[in-house]
């Protein structure tokens, strides 16, 4: 074999020695199959720093390891079911970190880091479409080499989760037929790994009642915020549980109202009348399959009193659409967003601070702040999407209408006075 080298550091020395080493590791295990063999290989390419290696050596080797070997594992003749599945599951978890690691665009979601590196393709399992929203959104990435990867979020420093089947359960009923076919079937061979987005993000003061937050966000790659699975336990982990107004109506959150990201009323076609039920009042016209129960709501601080969340977030709402009339215009749903999303940040860098609900009494930094309003605005965007409502859907003012007094929320050391 031989290979385009070039001056390097002594630490680029080891990587190139390293990745070398693991070609004429790969090509006794091409020849014939040995544990021993490939256990060294595994442990050598876990040590090798992807980036730093020459581009040809780099393709040569990933080519390789993920096309050519891993075909051949696959194919070494099975006596023993359980310790081939077990082999090609740490087989699979291996290759899985070395793709990750391949590439330093973690500015992006994961099926485009990988494609971004231009050495292995990637593409994310078809789903099922629905109106409604699932309990728990998992994206599942395909390898062109048939390695499948189920990315989940959770509360644990376990990078691979071991205990699958309910996830597996659950990501089988929210993607198509073919889909789920192609899943059960890498699932089966141990071609499927479930790997945990958050295991490198757990705070270390995880267990002291005074740490705000279980996980560390300022050490967070900003493509990781692509994943709804991710939003979606960032906002459980600070008891701001997003789903839908028709799940959370049968959850008891204590002191606590359902907040919708933006007001129902804006969707609606008039105001609604004495005595009628708020769910009956007519939508407008293009909000697709919209319903005030399929909507995505939070809970916050109940009360429409001095002080509470609900009340700050109220009267920002109807200062905004106060700002949207005072222009003469009704804003699009995209509009609508980015405000909420600037008043929730808002809340979270202020109005927590002095919450005298016990669950609540956090606050955040700046930071931490914009992530938590950023998850809970992306969340909501997503599930507009699911319901075929155009971002560009003018949205109702009529809030505009409600009597907030004459002085807006103010927001300072002490409890807010709104």
């Amino acid at each position: 074999m031989s290979y385009i080298t070039y001056p390097r550091s002594d630490g680029s020395r080891k990587n190139i020695k390293r990745a070398k080493e693991a070609l004429v590791l790969i090509e006794r295990l091409l020849n014939q199959f040995n544990a021993g063999d490939l256990n060294l290989l595994l442990a050598l390419v876990a040590l090798i720093d992807w980036a730093d290696l020459p581009a040809a050596l780099r393709a040569k080797l990933l080519q390789l390891l993920y096309y050519d070997l891993y075909k051949s594992i696959k194919a070494v003749p099975v006596t023993d079911r359980g310790a081939h599945q077990q082999r090609m599951q740490i087989v699979t978890q291996a290759l899985v970190d070395i793709t990750l690691k391949s590439t330093d665009r973690t500015d992006l979601s994961l099926v485009y880091r990988i494609n971004a590196g231009g050495y292995i393709s990637a593409k994310l399992a078809s789903k099922k479409k629905k109106k409604g929203r699932p309990k728990v959104d998992h994206d599942v990435l395909v390898l062109d080499n048939g390695i499948t990867v189920v990315l989940t979020a959770s509360n644990t420093n376990q990078r691979y989760i071991e205990k699958k089947d309910h996830t597996i359960r659950s990501v089988l009923r929210e993607h198509d037929t073919n889909s789920a076919k192609a899943i059960k079937a890498a699932h089966a061979s141990g071609e499927l790994v479930t790997l945990n987005l958050l295991a490198d993000y757990i705070s270390p003061d995880k267990d002291d009642v005074s740490e705000p937050l279980l996980y560390e966000l300022d050490k967070f790659p900003p493509g990781i915020f692509a994943h709804s699975a991710v939003r979606s336990e960032i906002l459980r982990s600070v008891n701001r549980p997003i789903d839908t107004y028709s799940r959370q109506k049968r959850e008891h959150y204590e002191g606590c109202q359902r907040e919708h990201i933006i007001p129902h009323s804006c969707f609606t076609d008039r105001s609604q009348q004495a005595l009628e039920s708020r769910s009956k009042v007519p939508l407008r016209d293009g909000v697709g399959d919209y319903t005030e129960l399929r909507a995505l709501t939070y809970p916050v601080e109940d009360s429409q009193t001095q002080g509470t969340e609900h009340r700050f977030l109220t009267v920002n709402a109807v200062l905004i659409a106060r700002k949207f009339k005072g222009e003469g215009r009704e804003a699009t749903l995209l509009e609508w967003l980015d405000e909420i999303e600037r008043s929730t940040y808002l809340l979270f860098t202020n109005v927590l601070a002095s919450s005298e609900s016990a669950a609540y009494s956090r606050s955040y930094t700046e930071e931490e702040a914009r992530v938590l309003a950023m998850c809970i605005r992306q969340e909501a965007q997503l599930q507009y999407e699911r319901l075929s409502v155009p971002l560009d859907l003018k949205l109702s003012n009529k809030i505009a209408e409600v009597n907030i007094g004459s002085e807006p929320p103010r927001i300072d050391i002490d409890r807010n006075t709104h």
